[in-house]
């Protein structure tokens, strides 16, 4: 009986470890266990898991079953991050300060997109647009460049299909304070519908990518309004939907802002 018990609280030592040190995120651990994250939280505090949830600890963390079943006790801290995938893409800092409430990783540097690990990546399209001439009538297009690569449990929070998501770079000021000269957008495609208390999209207009907030006027038309107040808002009238092209709402923005 006693063995029991330190099983269980050895157990909830283990995944306080684990979520304190990046390996795992008490939202996504709640979803792919189906359970709500008060429940997480309860195996914190008593250590009691039932079995069939530890083949999603594993796969989350990267660490293997055997880890989670030993009753001793191995600080992920003083364990080689080479020995899983999951490890090596989040390696746990030499020195760490605990804060409470505040999710630290650290940085991942990579040769090539191979040697991400698979199962906690997710590569998200960039594009840009490309313009060509030909028969004296000036065209544009989607160009596809090098993917870049997220963490899949931080794409999960955007509430988007991976499939659906792109990534825009930004080009100048005008959308500042909100958006900087080269920092980067993730674009979900699926969600192109313009409200009237206007949202931040990418769109397609004149043949530039621009990356704009956009209203839709009632009569049906759009108004392409920059943040930044010293360039003057577009109007798209509403029988000449052509001019624009909109390629989806923005989620979610990388950058270093005005550092």
């Amino acid at each position: 009986m006693t063995q029991r018990k330190d099983e269980r609280v050895d157990l909830g030592q283990k995944l306080q470890e684990a979520l304190d040190s990046g390996l795992l995120d008490s939202a996504t651990l709640a979803r792919e266990c189906g359970v709500t994250r008060q429940a997480v939280y309860g195996w914190l505090k008593t250590g009691r898991v039932a079995k069939e949830h530890l083949p999603v600890f594993s796969r989350l963390s990267g660490k293997p079953l055997e880890w989670w079943l030993k009753s001793d006790v191995s600080n992920i801290e003083h364990e080689s991050p080479a020995n899983s995938p999951a490890g090596a893409y989040n390696p746990p800092p030499a020195l760490e300060k605990a804060l409470t409430g505040v999710s630290v990783r650290p940085i991942v540097t990579y040769e090539s997109l191979e040697e991400l690990p698979k199962e906690s990546t997710v590569l998200v399209t960039r594009i840009d647009v490309e313009l060509s001439a030909g028969n004296g009538k000036e065209t544009w297009h989607i160009e596809e460049r090098e993917p870049l690569p997220f963490q899949a449990d931080y794409i999960r929070r955007l509430d988007a299909k991976p499939k659906d998501l792109v990534a825009v770079k930004v080009d100048g000021d005008s959308m500042e304070p909100l958006l900087f000269d080269d920092d980067t957008v993730i674009v979900n495609r699926a969600d192109t519908r313009v409200p009237a208390n206007g949202k931040v999209f990418a769109l397609v207009y004149a043949g530039e990518l621009l990356v704009k907030r956009l209203f839709r006027m009632p009569d049906g038309g759009l108004r392409i309004v920059s943040d930044n107040p010293k360039y003057e808002p577009l109007l798209v009238p509403a029988n000449h939907p052509e001019y624009v092209s909109i390629i989806g709402r923005v989620k979610y923005r990388s950058g270093m802002g005005d550092f």
